[in-house]
């Protein structure tokens, strides 16, 4: 690899690492969420530097298809004032992110998400109202900065929406959300040339485990998107919080 002189990125990690990306990419084209939140923690153990700034700009690029392919069922309202939040914990986010232990916030917000998981399966429905939008978009700015697993919040208060609508409206917040990230990331000095690098060394897989997210949309389509997504968030926290604890030891 011409990399792997510069960066001991084997070919070994590079196909689990081009495995875990493919997949992540296709279950977000047929859901709308789930490439940060599958990809992160498992990159995490095969090459940590992959974590947070490669899989955050590859899942720009994810969202952004998402959105060419579903736009015209975008929520704009909601987009608007959830990306009002997430700059701010973005902002809040890449001040902090050299100061304080990521295992820290990575079980903080586990629990919190898992507890919101708990209220939307007994019963308590989380709408995108303009203070749920706001403080899902800061948890989400925040979360995302620090540990490239952004959508559980969003997720959770679109989880009622249609197919489509989650879809092309968690696209265009994640690829926005996304962005103002890496640039946090970079102005923190936590975002820089090798992470470049490994983003254009997985654009492959990427772009092949979105084509093949054709497959799934009848499938989730089907009211099933609610259950995806609850399935995937929990999967992200439990993933977070074990990873989160075991850093700490």
């Amino acid at each position: 690899m011409p990399w792997e002189a510069i960066t001991g990125f084997g070919w070994e990690i590079y196909l689990l690492a081009a495995f875990f990306v493919a997949l992540g990419a296709s279950i977000q084209g047929g859901v709308g969420i789930g490439f940060g939140m599958f990809a992160a923690p498992f990159m995490a153990l095969v090459e940590p530097r992959l974590v947070p700034g490669t899989i955050l700009l590859l899942g720009f690029f994810v969202a952004a298809m998402v959105v060419l392919r579903e736009y015209s069922q975008v929520d704009y309202h909601g987009l608007g004032w959830s990306l009002g939040g997430r700059l701010f914990g973005s902002a809040v986010a890449g001040g902090t992110v050299a100061m304080v232990p990521e295992s820290v916030f990575g079980v903080l917000f586990s629990v919190i998400i898992l507890a919101a998981i708990m209220l939307s399966i007994i019963g308590v429905r989380l709408m995108p109202t303009r203070p749920n939008l706001v403080g899902a978009g800061v948890l989400s700015g925040y979360m995302g900065t620090i540990t490239s697993v952004g959508a559980p919040p969003m997720a959770l208060v679109y989880q009622h929406r249609p197919g489509p609508t989650i879809r092309a409206t968690m696209g265009a917040f994640l690829a926005v959300g996304t962005l103002i990230s890496v640039i946090a990331l970079a102005l923190a000095g936590r975002f820089g040339m090798l992470d470049l690098v490994f983003s254009a060394a997985l654009a492959p897989p990427m772009f092949l485990g979105f084509w093949l997210s054709r497959y799934t949309l009848r499938f989730v389509d089907q009211g099933r998107a609610r259950v995806f997504i609850l399935s995937l968030t929990a999967m992200a926290a439990v993933v977070l919080l074990v990873r989160s604890v075991t850093m700490s030891f």
